[in-house]
């Protein structure tokens, strides 16, 4: 991974180059602060709206001119907040664009520091001390004011810059242009999104109609069934009803045509005359009268 340092002065450590690969810009420590917060027991989402206001009384600048990235703290209520101003962000965005180079972080690089459970990394250049105590809270000061802020050197851990940083997923430049970034893809999401909603109500159209067919096609079905069969006072699930009279129709219909006049109809004919009629061994003889 390429590491290419953003200084205070507005330039890099070296040239843009986008045929160097995936790039991550590590801005000058100096051009952030970090702060942490207490906030009382509300919501996440309602903190992170309180804080810039909630901050203002620290800092140097209007909030409005700010970018603020809080991050929860593991003591209770309490909140890392790193800021660093709009137009810094602005700025490094449009050379970026410019030069095309492929960027995939853009940090405070302090964070290329290692997390130690318990201690403070640092590190030391030309007097001025970059230093992390935990994932977002770090910075770079004088070398005289980090050793009176802190004078536990039990809890100090001098060490160098990592060529990754521990959390990938912080991103400044990403988080403060978000909209920048997908305005490409706008045209693409909207037909996308008009697709899936036309098809949402075609589905839906569709499903209304088929359930008034089916609606319709049941209320003909029990208006035939009654019809048929008016005895029924109530219908309750009309095909196995149905089927019910259906077997009664055919039982009946059965008996019928076993009847003794419905075979004396199948044996006989209009020109024939019986004079005799017996019934001998399970079977009826018909004797036909002489002419």
């Amino acid at each position: 991974m390429n590491i290419i340092n953003y200084y205070k002065n507005g330039e890099f450590s070296q040239p843009l180059d986008k045929s160097k690969g995936r790039t991550i810009i590590a801005i000058d420590s100096q051009l952030v602060s970090v702060h942490q917060i207490i906030m009382p027991k509300i919501s996440n989402a309602k903190a992170i709206k309180a804080i810039p206001f909630a901050l203002e009384p620290e800092l140097l600048s209007d909030i409005d001119e700010l970018k603020f990235f809080p991050k929860k703290s593991k003591k209770d209520n309490a909140w890392d907040v790193l800021v660093v101003e709009k137009k810094v962000l602005n700025s490094l965005r449009e050379k970026l664009e410019k030069s095309q180079c492929n960027v995939v972080l853009t940090i405070a690089n302090f964070m290329l520091l290692p997390i130690i459970e318990d201690k403070v990394s640092y590190i030391k250049n030309d007097g001025i001390v970059t230093y992390r105590e935990s994932d977002i809270k770090g910075g770079c000061i004088d070398e005289d004011l980090f050793n009176k802020i802190f004078t536990d050197e039990s809890k100090l851990e001098q060490t160098d810059f990592r060529d990754l940083p521990n959390n990938m997923s912080f991103n400044l430049l990403l988080n403060d242009n978000f909209k920048k970034y997908l305005n490409p893809w706008k045209p693409v999401i909207f037909i996308g999104l008009f697709v899936l909603a036309v098809s949402i109500a075609l589905d839906f159209v569709n499903n209304e109609q088929l359930k008034n067919d089916i609606d319709s096609q049941t209320a003909n079905n029990k208006e035939l069934f009654t019809n048929l069969f008016p005895q029924v006072k109530r219908i309750v699930d009309i095909r196995t009803q149905a089927q019910q009279k259906l077997e009664d129709v055919r039982k009946y219909n059965l008996e019928y045509n076993q009847d003794f006049i419905t075979f004396l109809v199948d044996k006989t004919n209009e020109s024939m005359r019986a004079s005799k009629v017996t019934f001998e061994n399970k079977t009826i003889n018909i004797k036909e009268e002489k002419k």
